[in-house]
């Protein structure tokens, strides 16, 4: 609830407006599938834990995974997600698109992640905070892109430390029980 008013919030500042009576109906998803994966710990997969992790040394990549079925145009979309710098200094994060959303966390290691695209964003993560990352252009693709018959349309992303960044982010996963994992946010037309 506090993520969906954050969101108006957010689109009021920026100066969007939905169309007449659009106001109120943002469609909230929470996290179809999340995981993070560890350079080094081949076989060893992440499921059902509290926490992802985002980190430098080793190489640490969270993926989160949010089903968009029932959507067909979207004015704007954001993502949020509570996270933590664990040494206390700012750590930059990038969000990247993933090219393949048929991976499942249960199976995921390192060593057969799926491959990311272009970067969606960068975060710039210290304190114990909800965070957001504007990701209306990547959902809209998503949209557009053909769904084979029997599958669900979705949009995965992957959070990584920022290139030349140190330190490593805790993340609030699907299993948190606070219930602050992350949030797909959507403002249909």
């Amino acid at each position: 609830m506090r993520s969906s008013l954050v969101f108006v919030l957010a689109l009021l500042v920026a100066g969007c407006e939905g169309p007449p009576g659009a106001a109120g109906k943002i469609v909230t998803r929470s996290v179809d599938d999340d995981t993070y994966v560890a350079e080094g710990e081949a076989g060893v997969f992440h499921v059902d834990e509290q926490v992802l992790e985002v980190g430098r040394t080793p190489q640490t990549h969270s993926y989160m995974k949010f089903e968009l079925n029932g959507l067909n145009d979207v004015l704007a979309a954001r993502i949020f997600f509570t996270a933590l710098a664990t040494s206390g200094a700012q750590v930059s994060i990038t969000a990247l698109a993933v090219e393949d959303d048929a991976w499942d966390a249960e199976f995921m290691t390192f060593g057969n992640k799926p491959l990311t695209g272009v970067a969606l964003g960068v975060i710039q993560v210290s304190s114990d905070h909800r965070y957001d990352l504007d990701l209306t252009s990547y959902v809209v693709a998503q949209l557009t892109e053909a769904v084979p018959v029997g599958e669900v349309a979705s949009a995965s992303i992957a959070l990584v430390v920022t290139s030349g960044a140190t330190g490593e982010v805790v993340l609030r996963s699907s299993e948190d029980e606070d219930n602050e994992g992350p949030e797909l946010a959507i403002l249909p037309f």
